[in-house]
């Protein structure tokens, strides 16, 4: 079956843009009120304005995201005669392409911003890259190699973050409603309770953790493997969706 792409993808990736242009705003606008508050209100050296959650927060707006639009963009598609293959594919472009602009304008930000953390030294910006891999949250210049893998990095977290938000968000529009209630407790009671048995047990996550903080490549290596997990389900569950209207799904 040929997938005609093109008309999802422009009229689809635009509504991400613009979501994605308001998110970067309020981002800005945060940083530029951190910015102006130390400049004129900072009297002590020790007074110190930082800002170091641009990755994981760009993460977390990839996850509400993908949340958000896959079950409209399915239904949409599906109405114009468009395939399930087609739009899923469609929505597998939009939210890669989003997430390789928003990896790289999170260093362009940080480019600039750490410019004006030198001539103001009681403000810093760092992200996950120098908290995790470097150790510091100070005024660093990165190397183009360290803002490439910062970049990488990141975009493999918002990848994963993104396949997560859709195989969430598919999962719960195949259930019906007694089995979301059950499925809402159960993944309650598995985060908080496999944990503790497995600790209980004498099983350490130290090992893992120490494996992703050893190298910026095994950070990125689980998180391409977790998203290609979560692509592989999400599709699976697509597949069996019985595709309804909004007041119905």
């Amino acid at each position: 079956m040929k997938m005609n792409l093109k008309p999802a993808f422009r009229y689809q990736f635009a509504e991400f843009i613009k979501s994605a242009a308001i998110f970067y705003a309020a981002m800005i606008a945060i940083i530029i009120f951190v910015l102006i508050h130390v400049i004129n209100f900072s009297t002590d050296e020790k007074d110190v304005g930082s800002f170091s959650g641009l990755g994981i927060t760009s993460a977390i707006f990839m996850f509400v995201l993908s949340v958000a639009v896959i079950r409209s963009q399915i239904r949409l598609s599906l109405q114009f005669g468009v395939s399930r293959r087609t739009a899923f594919v469609n929505h597998l472009l939009c939210c890669g392409l989003l997430s390789v602009i928003l990896a790289a304008a999170g260093e362009i930000l940080q480019i600039v911003t750490v410019a004006l953390e030198i001539n103001h030294s009681n403000f810093m910006f760092s992200d996950m890259y120098q908290l995790i891999y470097m150790k510091t949250n100070n005024a660093t210049i990165l190397t183009l190699p360290q803002h490439l893998n910062s970049a990488l990095m990141n975009l493999c977290i918002y990848l994963g973050f993104t396949m997560f938000g859709t195989f969430f968000s598919l999962l719960f529009w195949l259930l019906s409603r007694t089995w979301k209630i059950i499925a809402v407790i159960l993944m309650v009671v598995l985060t908080n309770l496999v944990p503790f048995q497995l600790n209980h047990a004498g099983i350490s996550f130290m090992p893992f953790i120490n494996w992703l903080n050893s190298s910026p490549y095994c950070l990125m290596l689980f998180f391409v493997l977790f998203a290609a997990v979560f692509t592989v389900i999400s599709w699976l569950l697509l597949r069996r969706t019985n595709v309804k209207g909004p007041t119905a799904g």
